[in-house]
């Protein structure tokens, strides 16, 4: 006799959120992911996570739009010890999607960490989903705080022409539209490449660019390509060292791309005469407007340049040259004088070098512990930080509050949180509570009412004990056992059919008793009413069956869900 056994239980929480100061947990030593891509704060730990967040974004479409996602730990993907290492058949690879666009419009802090083995590979969709460690990124996405180190990114593009926006191919973006910021970021050891037929744009930092916002700004400061990268192109796709495909379509003149304390110097582009240049082409689709204006900009070398340009024009050449001009390029990189940046937080004194005109940016918590009476709240930096251009300090402002307490008991489990006096608390954890044998435990709040916090307080979970009772239903001898809440109708939720025989078809006709609301265990048996196949031979048999016929059981589980209360159910058929 085999039984196969399963039990479901849907049962409502209240999930609450609060903005209650907490205090900082120690680290667990041993890594494990950590990846919520419902988080108002997700962290990356591992390569999972890493990967969960590059689905979520670029096959589920979550844009993360005012979130930041910090990597807390360095990650590698790949081992690149050997010159091959991403052709390997083990190799863990980011895949592209030809599912549609999926945009980054958050922030992705990589906490001055590494992620290293990288490997994104994939097809354009209708020959422009782009591809690259962010494919897509737009509307005032953030890329800052990261390294990468041995990565390898490939399109498989088709050999149509881009349909909408360009196809783009990036070390760092693949596509980036609108207000966009890299901010100390270092790429070294990698190759940007593409099968021979792919069309588009291919570049170090971004594979194509485009205007849809007005004022628009490209901000890629304080970040470092080192020559140890590769950017391979066809004669089909437009090549640079920092942009493969820069487009103006969208009025989205003026635009301002920044450059400031950034060294570009990919492969080529430290040859005598810059085989490889910094932006593939730049053309203004179309005729937007009679004159529009773009500015390039390094303020770490006071260089700032607008050029007015016409709409259906190609400018690639003229681009190219203000690139190398500005000092952040190839060959032609101007060394930067370096200064030191002191970081005073509640007594602590660090210091960091920052080239000039570098935007400084503290790595380390400003948390400040709390008293016994009083907790206080980071409010910023004295004086404002500023893109650096002499020797400074920054000091670490804060804001005093008296403390709360507040005490919340869920289950016999207690949780501590402290609050700003006068704030409401609000309790951030999950309030079920686990059934047992005879009942299920639904919340129905907390012992008082929640009020401002005025004064220390602790609020006890309060729930309401509902009864299970076992609803067994027979159907043409197999037995389906399901349990319902007290008070619950019950329903049959599968099909109620008698298979026929040689001589009989049967027809189910209801149930032996009425159903009621369940406050006992209880059995329905199906009752059917059988035809006779050849009504001439029919004999004086009875026109119902309780359904105890000589059938073949096969094993069944069903999983059941019904009402707002639950249901759960376990089938069983014995053979």
């Amino acid at each position: 006799m085999k039984k196969i056994l399963s039990v479901f239980l849907a049962t409502c929480m209240l999930l609450t959120v609060s903005l209650a100061i907490a205090i900082p947990t120690a680290a667990d030593s041993a890594v494990t992911n950590t990846f919520d891509a419902n988080s108002d704060t997700p962290q990356i730990s591992t390569v999972d996570d890493y990967i969960a967040f590059f689905n979520s974004v670029f096959v589920e479409k979550n844009d993360y739009a005012g979130k930041v996602v910090t990597m807390v730990q360095d990650i590698t993907f790949n081992d690149t010890s050997a010159a091959d290492w991403y052709t390997q058949s083990s190799a863990v690879k980011l895949l592209g999607t030809s599912g549609g666009w999926g945009h980054f419009k958050g922030t992705f802090d990589g906490g001055n960490h590494t992620l290293k083995g990288v490997i994104v590979e994939g097809v354009f969709r209708d020959a422009d989903n782009p591809i690259g460690l962010f494919p897509y990124a737009a509307f005032g996405a953030a890329i800052k705080n990261l390294t990468v180190d041995g990565f390898y990114m490939c399109s498989s593009n088709t050999t149509a022409e881009p349909s909408y926006g360009n196809a783009g191919i990036g070390g760092l973006i693949g596509h980036a539209k609108g207000d966009i910021t890299v901010d100390n970021v270092t790429l070294k050891n990698g190759t940007f490449t593409c099968t021979a037929d792919a069309k588009g744009g291919i570049g170090a930092i971004a594979g194509a660019y485009d205007g849809q916002v007005a004022e628009q700004q490209f901000k890629i400061t304080n970040t470092t390509v080192e020559e140890s990268v590769k950017v391979i192109g066809n004669d089909t796709v437009y090549v640079g060292g920092i942009i493969g495909y820069v487009h103006e379509n969208y009025l989205s003149h003026p635009t301002t791309i920044d450059m400031s304390a950034s060294r570009i110097q990919p492969s080529g582009s430290m040859d005598s005469d810059i085989t490889l240049k910094p932006i593939g082409s730049f053309k203004s689709g179309g005729n937007p407007t009679p004159k529009f204006s773009w500015t390039l900009k390094n303020t770490s070398t006071d260089y700032s340049k607008t050029i007015e340009m016409n709409g259906g024009e190609d400018y690639t050449d003229e681009w190219n040259k203000e690139f190398v001009a500005s000092g952040c390029y190839g060959s032609a990189y101007v060394d930067l004088s370096s200064y030191t940046v002191t970081w005073s937080v509640d007594g602590k004194v660090t210091t960091e070098e920052y080239p000039q005109g570098a935007v400084p940016s503290y790595k380390g918590s400003t948390d400040k512990p709390m008293t016994d009476t009083h907790l206080y709240v980071f409010t910023g930096w004295s004086p404002a930080i500023a893109p650096v251009t002499t020797d400074v300090t920054y000091t670490a402002q804060y804001e005093e509050h008296e403390k709360v307490v507040v005490t919340w008991i869920v289950d016999g489990q207690t949780t501590v949180e402290y609050y700003i006096k006068g704030e409401t608390p609000n309790y951030k954890g999950e309030t079920n509570k686990e059934q047992d044998d005879d009942f299920v435990y639904i919340f129905k709040g907390w012992d008082k009412q929640i009020v401002a916090a005025d004064e220390d307080a602790t609020y006890t979970a309060v729930y309401e004990n509902k009864a299970k009772h076992e609803i067994t239903w027979v159907i043409d001898g197999v037995e389906t056992k399901e349990t319902y809440l007290a008070g619950v109708k019950p329903s049959f939720k599968g099909k109620v059919e008698k298979a026929e025989d040689e001589e009989y078809t049967y027809k189910f006709i209801g149930w032996d008793k009425e159903i009621v609301p369940a406050d006992g265990d209880v059995v329905y048996t199906a009752q059917f009413e059988k035809t006779p196949k050849n009504p001439a031979a029919a004999s004086d048999d009875a026109t119902s069956d309780g359904g105890c016929g000589g059938t073949i059981s096969i094993g069944l589980v069903s999983l059941v869900s019904v009402g707002a209360i639950g249901v759960f159910a376990v089938r069983k058929k014995e053979d």
